[in-house]
């Protein structure tokens, strides 16, 4: 399998003991890292996610945002990351034009899904990285942590990835009507994170610390800095 998540696979077979991301108090090895992103797929496929489904992610900045990211390139799933100070209405609009089934999230971020439950056309699923009794409607809510704990089927989740593979799609502001999907391919990621490493001479002894929303491009290549 080519794409991005092929990235992962190699560093942690080359390091899998080194340090791969640090947030908060948590801290992962490549090999640990790889092991949570192959359950969040499994996972992800055990509720009915397949090739080509979105996923969309209104987060903060955290491990299990990279970890999406890298989820869905494995099982070829498209992630949809959106916004997180955007109005409710525009929550719908780029939901339901993006046609996402399932959306991860903290439930703070997402207080106005009780008004809004009825306008989500297509999303089925909630994955909920924090547990709360708040969020209440029609989807079916999941717990993020336990999602990864479950067994599921050992299968191999893998999907067979092409480099023009819509890999994610990110919306623009919408200074002229509503935001507009704008679609990056696997290819895409893989060619701007190769060329800013090489710009900016970074090394496996460097460190990157993701200050911008990992919802926005401003950082997107910095996300496959795994190799």
């Amino acid at each position: 399998m080519s794409g991005l998540y092929s990235l992962l696979t190699k560093t942690a077979v080359s390091h899998p003991k080194e340090l791969a991301v640090i947030c908060q108090h948590e801290r992962f090895s490549y090999a640990q890292f790889k092991e949570r992103v192959d359950r969040l797929a499994q996972g992800l496929k055990s509720i009915g996610i397949q090739r080509c489904d979105k996923i969309a992610v209104i987060h903060e900045n955290c491990h299990r945002f990279l970890e999406a990211y890298f989820a869905a390139a494995k099982i070829g799933a498209i992630l949809v990351p959106i916004n997180y100070r955007l109005s409710p209405d525009d929550f719908v609009y780029i939901l339901n034009n993006s046609q996402a089934k399932a959306l991860i999230a903290q439930p703070r971020l997402i207080s106005w899904i009780h008004q809004k439950k009825g306008e989500l056309s297509l999303l089925k699923t909630l994955i909920l990285t924090e547990f709360s009794l708040d969020v209440a409607s029609d989807l079916v809510c999941l717990d993020y942590e336990r999602l990864l704990k479950d067994d599921h089927e050992q299968e191999d989740s893998s999907a067979e990835v092409r480099e023009f593979d819509i890999a994610q799609i990110y919306y623009t502001s919408g200074t002229t009507g509503q935001p507009k999907g704008v679609i990056l391919t696997h290819e895409n990621n893989l060619i701007h994170a190769q060329g800013t490493i090489h710009e900016l001479e970074l090394s496996a002894n460097d460190h990157w610390l993701h200050v911008s929303p990992m919802f926005h491009l401003a950082d997107a290549w910095a996300v496959w800095f795994m190799s």
